[in-house]
Formats: C-alpha cells, structure tokens, sequence
C-alpha cells in the first residue's frame, strides 16, 4: 500500500512536504499440506514472445521490456525477437532510445508485437558524456540514460538500484545484506581481474563501487553510462565502462527558496522460504531410510520401534563448564513441540525508513542546493542493518 500526501503553502514561499508509506509484506508457511491449486488459481504466469520493430517494420535489436512496477525484464535479440514471463494482470513497458515509450497489457496474451514510434523530443535531451555536454541526437557511441524521475517513484536506498532492468548491458548484483556494495557489470566480463566500471561523481572519479551507497538518490539530477568508445577519454581506468552521476543543484533565477520533505518507510520480509520438515516428520524419514537400506532402525534421539518417537529432552546432551582443561557434563534441553522452524528463526520483518529534506535558490549570480538525509534499514537477516546519515552543499 502506498499513500502520498502533499501540501504546498502560498507565497513567497514554496513548501512542499510529501509522505510516502510503502508497506511490503507477505508471508511463508512451512505447512506441508498448503494447497498448491488454490495458490496457483489466485497469481497466473504467463510467458510472453514477441517482436519488437520501427515504424518501418526494421526490427529493434536491445529493445528493452519491462514489467511495470519491477525489475523483471529483459532485451531484445539481433532479430527483434524477445521472451519474459509476467502475470496476465501485469503491464508491459517497451522503450528504445530514440522511440516513445509504450506500455501494453497482457491480459492473457500470449504474443505481443510493438512497432515503436520515433521520439524527436528524446534526440534533444542533454547528455553529460565525458567532459562536455551533448545532445542524444548528436551522440554516434553508445551512451544510455536512466530516467531518475521514474525510478524514484519507487522508494530505493542505492544508487546502483537505479540501473536494475533500465539499462541494456548492464547487470546490477546485490549480496541482499543492507549497505553491501553493489557489483555493476557493463557489457559483461571483458577480464579475469577487476571488472568494476569507473564512476564520475560530479566529476570525481573512482573505482570504489561503495561510493555508491553514500549518495542519497533524491539528491541524483542524472545517470549515463558510457559503453564503448564513448568512455575512452578517460583512458585504461575505463576500460569497463563509466557510470556518470550528476547531482541536483540550483537554479539560476530562482523566484523563492524551495524546500522539499520527503518521508518514507516499509516493511520486507522473506518469501518463497523453503518449506521445512517438523520434528516428527524428520523422526519418520530417519526412520523410513533405515528401513528401506535393510538396517535396524533406531535412533540415538527417536529411540527403536515401528515408529519415531519425538522426545521432550535431547537425549545425551552435554556442555562444556570448564576450559582448562575442557570437561562436558550432562545438562537438560527441552524440546519444542512441534519442532523448531529454523528460518523463522533467524529473519524478521526488516523495517526501512528514510527521511530526506532539500534547499535550493539562486538568483543571476549563484546557486545553490542543500540536502540532509537519514536512512536506516533493518537486514531481513536477524543483526544485519544499515544506518548512515549524509549532507550535502551544491553550489
């Protein structure tokens, strides 16, 4: 569920507070007589093939299709040709430098054929590419940009998730444990050695992909990455691609400050769990192997007979009370009923929460721009975290 609420006061000044609410949970059952035939009736998967062309019937090859709403997707081939697999209720969004937009429904389709529409307007968007400025209808090597105002309509705490599913040639890998670095590949492995792109931050360079998870994404103004010999004025550092992040600042001429709030938090938790045998079940199995290869069955813990039979203590449990010299004795464990779901044990309902504010003015001499932002994200994993608090002066 997301709620956005946003109030704006009358001059001379402009306040502008948005609060976003995301809450994202969903729950796993270890029960192993869930009923798979309802669950599957309620969420339909599809695959969907299709081909993807100009106006003039000239096939599109690196096309990008998404799922709207997720990072699912994927790229055309050198024929035009693609497949992903969505929901029957999911929309499709095809986009290719140069060309509008288009967003399609599935519903139910299972082959879908775009012809995409040149854009003239995306040909005068102004790309930063090395040291100078261009324009996307002037640019000859392979540049791509990121629409930063559509991938912040979803709440993400790294700049890397930016690039997930938006850019062709580029894989995006996070280890899941908040604060991580991200891995970006573009193109592919071209080495054994390091194969981490070049990021210019503002015209900084770096080959630290941590530098990442110190810039706040409300604060990000553009992204390109340069593919091939676009990136070549940066020399050898460059030889895996460039990563352009170009901050907010602001602007000239302003009539008033502008003040921005942002606020947002939700909820992620664990899903698609693998379901886990209880303690009888595990017994029954022990139990069933040994009868099945021939041998006696017993068990130092569900004892000998027909059938397991759980135990209220660990038999045979010891610790260790002293350490020099080591000596174990008998101690008593008692034994939950039911079993323990170790999964469940070891993950919670990881809570995020973001707060951000931005200043900015200027008049026919100066600019400038301030920001302020804290982020503190709970791991799905029990101790993991990540807190950080950053500012920033643009001017």
């Amino acid at each position: 569920m997301i709620r956005k609420f946003t109030y704006q006061l009358s001059k001379p000044r402009n306040w502008t507070f948005s609060l976003l609410l995301v809450f994202v949970g969903s729950v796993a059952f270890a029960n192993p007589t869930l009923d798979v035939d309802k669950t599957s009736s309620e969420i339909v998967q599809s695959t969907i093939t299709g081909n993807v062309t100009d106006d003039t019937g000239a096939p599109l090859p690196g096309a990008n299709v998404l799922v709207k709403g997720t990072t699912n997707g994927t790229q055309t081939d050198f024929d035009g040709n693609y497949t992903i697999t969505a929901n029957d209720s999911d929309v499709l969004v095809f986009s290719y430098i140069g060309f509008a937009t288009q967003e399609i429904a599935i519903n139910g389709q299972t082959t879908i054929n775009v012809a995409m529409a040149e854009d003239a307007s995306q040909l005068s968007e102004v790309v930063v590419t090395g040291y100078s400025t261009q324009t996307r209808g002037d640019i000859t090597g392979s540049v791509a940009s990121v629409d930063v105002s559509e991938a912040t309509k979803a709440p993400i705490v790294n700049a890397a998730e930016a690039l997930e599913g938006r850019v062709t040639g580029v894989t995006v890998t996070n280890s899941g444990n908040p604060g991580s670095s991200p891995k970006i590949v573009i193109r592919g492995f071209g080495t054994s050695n390091n194969t981490n792109p070049l990021y210019i931050i503002d015209g900084v360079q770096t080959d630290n992909g941590s530098i990442l998870n110190s810039i706040n994404p409300g604060d990000i103004d553009q992204i390109n990455v340069l593919k091939d010999g676009a990136a070549a004025i940066y020399g050898a550092r460059a030889s895996n691609g460039v990563v352009i992040i170009t901050t907010k600042g602001g602007g000239y001429n302003q009539a008033e400050p502008e003040i921005s709030l942002n606020v947002y938090t939700g909820v992620s938790r664990a899903t698609n769990t693998p379901s886990l045998l209880n303690a009888q079940q595990h017994g029954d199995m022990i139990f069933q192997s040994l009868a099945n290869d021939g041998a006696v069955v017993t068990h130092p813990q569900y004892g000998s007979g027909s059938s397991a039979v759980v135990p209220t203590t660990l038999q045979g449990y010891t610790r260790v009370v002293s350490y020099d010299p080591i000596v174990r004795a008998p101690r008593s464990a008692t034994v939950k009923p039911g079993g323990t779901d170790w999964l469940d044990e070891i993950t919670q309902n990881a809570q995020t929460q973001s707060f951000d504010v931005s200043l900015s003015n200027g008049n026919e001499t100066g600019k400038y721009y301030m920001s302020a932002n804290y982020l503190n994200r709970e791991g799905i994993l029990l101790t993991t975290g990540f807190k950080q608090g950053t500012t920033r002066l643009n001017s």
